[in-house]
């Protein structure tokens, strides 16, 4: 099961990586709007 817990924390990692430049784009593309954190 290592192989499955592997795979899940890529994903994890991937999702956390597409969330922060999904943030990054928003808060450039409109800086007058607070972000959340």
């Amino acid at each position: 099961r290592s192989g499955n817990l592997g795979v899940l924390d890529y994903l994890k990692m991937k999702n956390i990586e597409a969330d922060t430049s999904m943030r990054d784009s928003i808060s450039k593309s409109s800086p007058d709007k607070p972000t959340k954190k």
